[in-house]
């Protein structure tokens, strides 16, 4: 779907010099189908309108059901398209954050600054200590230290204190 014409926008000056003119032309773009516009509204209300298309075809067109909606937090497309039961009434779509927009909006973002103060101190845990245990030990308190409001530690940590890895570091050794 587009809101958009190059050709349409390439006609403005002509609307602006000569109404008469460009309602001709209009008339002959639209009625040949080479608008490329297709949806006369909003951003948001293309996204809803995209979507009741897309979930009333998908059997025709794939032979399957999409379930689950995957969401930024605004509703209108889901609203939509469970009001519209496109599979019938015994069939409920579901609703699912996108978990960037989650993390997001939760207080305290993953921000380069800390990405980077992360970094640091994963890095200071791996070449201070001996054996994988204690690297173990060193990187989650330095995950407690940054989130100490956090119950449990993200999960990029879990695979980063992962025993064969750090088996592979107890040496210390660099490329450089």
């Amino acid at each position: 779907m587009s809101s958009y014409c190059q050709a349409c926008e390439n006609k403005k000056t002509l609307q602006k010099e000569d109404a008469d003119k460009f309602a001709v032309w209009e008339r002959q773009h639209l009625g040949s189908g080479a608008c490329d516009r297709n949806f006369f509204g909003t951003a948001g209300m293309m996204e809803v309108h995209a979507s009741k298309i897309m979930w009333a075809r998908s059997v025709m067109k794939h032979n399957m059901r999409y379930t689950i909606v995957v969401s930024d937090g605004d509703s209108k497309s889901f609203n939509a398209v469970s009001e519209k039961r496109p599979y019938g009434p015994d069939c409920m779509i579901e609703k699912e954050d996108y978990i960037n927009h989650v993390c997001g909006r939760r207080e305290g973002r993953l921000t380069q600054n800390v990405i980077r103060r992360l970094s640091i101190y994963f890095t200071r845990a791996v070449r201070s200590n001996t054996p994988s245990s204690e690297m173990r030990d060193a990187i989650m308190a330095s995950v407690y230290q940054m989130f100490s409001t956090d119950e449990k530690p993200q999960p990029v940590y879990r695979r980063l204190t992962d025993d064969a890895l750090l088996k592979r570091c107890e040496r210390h050794a660099t490329q450089n």
